[in-house]
């Protein structure tokens, strides 16, 4: 599930291509 595209990912949880690897930043919109 994370080869979720960007727009998607940005409000789910944000795929390593993004440049974020998985954090629970993931949980609160994966953009830091």
């Amino acid at each position: 599930m994370m080869c979720e595209p960007k727009a998607v990912s940005g409000r789910i949880r944000v795929p390593m291509a993004d440049g974020e690897p998985r954090r629970p930043l993931n949980n609160q919109g994966g953009v830091a």
